[in-house]
C-alpha cells in the first residue's frame, strides 16, 4: 500500500503545505446560473410579449419663420390647358375640370369632388403600409388648390410612439395626393414630375415611376410634428438632345431638385398625352 502524504495548513512557507489567499468572492461550482437563465427564457416563451402599442399625434408644421403665417399648407395643383394658348394652368375652368357655372352655383359636380391625402411608410405599393388618410373637399374657387390648416383634416396623423414600432427609414413617411373628380368620375394622382416642355404635357422619363407620385414627409419625434420636403423631377431634354440623345444616358439628365417656399407645395397633373420614341418603346 502506497504511503499517503498529508498536507497541513501552517503559517510557515518553508514547510510542505498548501498556500492560498482568502478573498470574499466565491465562484459557483454548479450550473445554477445557467439553469436560471434557461428558466427565464422558457418563462418568456410561455408569456405573451409586452409590446408598446401606444400612438402619438403628429401635427403639421410649415417650413417658414413668418410670424404672420396661419400655419396652413397651401397645395397648388398644376393642370394643363389644351385650348389656345395651351400651357400649364392653376385655373379649374382653363383645365376643363369644371365650368364657370359650376363655381358660381356651387354645383354638385364641384362640391362632391374631393382630395384624398394619404400617408404611407414607403413609396412602393408592394411594400408600403397605409398610416392614415384624410378627405378634403374642393374649395369653391377658380384656383386649383386646397389648404391643410391646423386642427383640420390632413393636419395631423397618428403613428407609433415606440421607435421600434415606427418601422420606417430615417423618420420619413410619403404623402400621396389624389383628386376625385365628381364631374367626370376620374381619379387623378398629382405628383412632382414636371412635363418636359410647358407647351405640351409630355412625360418622357420613367412615366410610371411611382416615386414621382409621393411627397416626402419628415417626422420629428421630439416635437411630434411633421413637415413636407417638396421636390421636383425634371428631365433636361435640351441638354440630353445636344449631348447626342443617347437612350442609354437618358437617366443621367433626370434631375431631382428640392425646394422650400414656406407654407406651400406644388403638385402636377400627370397624364400621358404623347410619348414619342425612343422614350416609350
Amino acid at each position: 500500500m502506497e504511503d499517503t502524504t498529508k498536507y497541513h495548513f501552517t503559517p510557515s512557507p518553508t514547510e510542505k503545505n498548501i498556500i492560498f489567499s482568502v478573498i470574499d468572492e466565491f465562484m459557483p461550482i454548479d450550473n445554477t446560473e445557467l439553469v436560471d437563465k434557461r428558466a427565464d427564457k422558457i418563462a418568456q416563451l410561455a408569456i405573451n410579449n409586452i409590446e408598446d402599442w401606444e400612438k402619438s399625434r403628429y401635427e403639421l408644421k410649415c417650413n417658414t419663420s413668418d410670424p404672420d403665417s396661419t400655419g396652413c399648407l397651401d397645395i397648388y395643383l398644376h393642370f394643363f390647358k389644351f385650348s389656345t394658348p395651351s400651357g400649364p394652368t392653376l385655373d379649374w375652368i382653363d383645365a376643363e375640370m369644371f365650368t364657370e357655372l359650376d363655381i358660381l352655383t356651387k354645383s354638385s359636380r364641384l362640391v362632391s369632388s374631393f382630395f384624398r391625402v394619404s400617408y404611407y411608410t414607403t413609396p412602393h405599393r408592394e411594400t408600403q403600409k397605409l398610416i392614415g388618410y384624410s378627405t378634403i373637399q374642393v374649395e369653391v374657387s377658380n384656383i386649383s388648390k386646397f389648404s391643410i390648416c391646423p386642427n383640420q383634416p390632413g393636419s395631423f396623423l397618428y403613428h407609433w410612439k415606440s421607435k421600434k414600432k415606427l418601422n420606417i427609414s430615417n423618420n420619413k413617411l410619403y404623402m400621396k395626393v389624389e383628386f376625385f373628380n365628381s364631374a367626370n368620375g376620374k381619379v387623378t394622382v398629382l405628383g412632382s414630375a414636371l412635363p418636359v416642355f410647358p407647351s405640351t404635357p409630355q412625360f418622357y422619363i420613367d412615366f410610371w415611376n411611382e416615386k414621382m407620385d409621393y411627397t416626402v414627409i419628415s417626422l420629428d419625434d421630439k416635437t411630434r410634428t411633421f413637415t413636407t420636403q417638396p421636390m421636383t423631377w425634371d428631365f433636361e431634354a435640351i441638354d440630353w438632345f445636344f449631348a447626342g440623345a443617347d437612350p442609354d444616358t437618358i437617366n443621367n439628365y433626370l434631375k431631382v431638385r428640392s425646394y422650400n417656399v414656406g407654407c406651400s407645395l406644388d403638385l402636377y397633373y400627370k397624364e400621358l398625352i404623347t410619348c414619342p420614341a425612343p422614350f416609350c418603346v
